[in-house]
């Protein structure tokens, strides 16, 4: 009985020829079917770039653009829903200048410079290499993640993508763009930013002499030099410095120094200030100005985003807190 089983279970097996010939046949029917239904990949979009480190315009695709982005603009320490919220917004930025098309002036055959005073701050993996030793592997791969788990994703506000200003640390609230740039710009409001109240911005000090504030202040005023009691150092002890109005938000609308009146924008580029978010205090022969937030206020707290981040937000609530009434959507659609 038993001999027999073995040969009927025997003559049950399908011969190896013919197992062979199902698992291609059935590779070659999933290999079809997957092509029959597959989303074609969308050709790479390729910028024209203006490398200041090499003086020379060079082609970059997007998505590595934007790793170069992550890696010079937000620390890699930060949360990775934080480096997905900056992803998104220097991808959206990159597409922002790719539509309006300016060339750069002295170099009209790109449109984006890695200088962080024209465009976005851009380092290249090479430099990022160099600079982090052997962390540079798990930071390069956390900036890789950022970047392709939120690949093509731009913001939008109604039909166009959006100009999405951001900066270090607002300090505890973000700026209206007219407030600093000249024009009204709907998504870029005034928001509460309880996150970033406790950075490492919150408050810094810098003093200054008042015969440097004299003289960067005479410059603003297209002066030789500023009208100052007694003339001379001794006079320039008397300089005095007083907050004549501020904005909503806190920062600072304008300040008389001495005789001239002069934004809080002004002052803060003369003398180097990290924000015109700031309390003056007399020294004598200084003056200490008490700083709040590290940039213009506009737009995303990069800080502000790592806060949120840690405290369970996603990157799209992040983005959505920073840019009033915009969409996330994906541009390879």
């Amino acid at each position: 009985m038993r001999r027999y089983w073995r040969r009927r279970r025997a003559e049950r097996r399908v011969p190896l020829r013919w197992t062979v010939f199902l698992m291609i046949a059935s590779g070659i029917l999933g290999w079809w079917v997957g092509r029959m239904h597959a989303v074609p990949e969308r050709p790479p979009i390729l910028l024209q770039v203006y490398r200041h480190d090499l003086g020379r315009v060079v082609t970059m695709d997007l998505e590595d653009y934007v790793k170069g982005v992550i890696a010079a603009e937000m620390p890699t320490t930060f949360h990775i829903e934080a480096l997905k919220a900056q992803a998104v917004a220097a991808r959206t930025l990159a597409l922002n200048l790719l539509n309006q098309g300016r060339p750069l002036p002295d170099h009209p055959e790109a449109i984006i410079s890695t200088d962080h005073r024209t465009h976005q701050a851009w380092r290249s993996p090479e430099s990022a290499r160099e600079e982090w030793g052997l962390s540079f592997y798990w930071r390069w791969a956390k900036i890789t993640r950022a970047v392709s788990e939120t690949r093509g994703l731009v913001m939008v506000y109604g039909d166009e993508i959006i100009y999405p200003a951001y900066h270090a640390s607002s300090g505890g609230r973000t700026e209206d763009s007219e407030n600093y740039w000249p024009s009204y710009v709907p998504y870029l409001r005034s928001v509460d930013d309880p996150y970033s109240a406790n950075d490492r911005y919150q408050r810094t000090e810098t003093v200054v002499s008042k015969a440097h504030l004299a003289e960067a202040v005479a410059g603003l005023a297209g002066r030789d030099a500023l009208p100052v009691s007694g003339g001379g150092a001794a006079g320039a002890a008397n300089l005095t410095v007083q907050v004549l109005s501020r904005f909503p938000s806190g920062r600072v609308e304008r300040v008389r120094v001495g005789e001239a009146v002069v934004t809080g924008r002004q002052l803060r580029e003369a003398l180097g200030l990290r924000s015109n978010w700031f309390d003056v205090e007399d020294l004598g022969d200084a003056v200490r100005f008490v700083v709040r937030g590290y940039g213009h206020g506009i737009g995303m707290s990069q800080y502000g985003a790592d806060a949120m981040a840690r405290a369970g937000f996603g990157f799209d609530q992040i983005l959505t807190h920073y840019y009033t009434g915009v969409e996330i959507v994906s541009f390879y659609e």
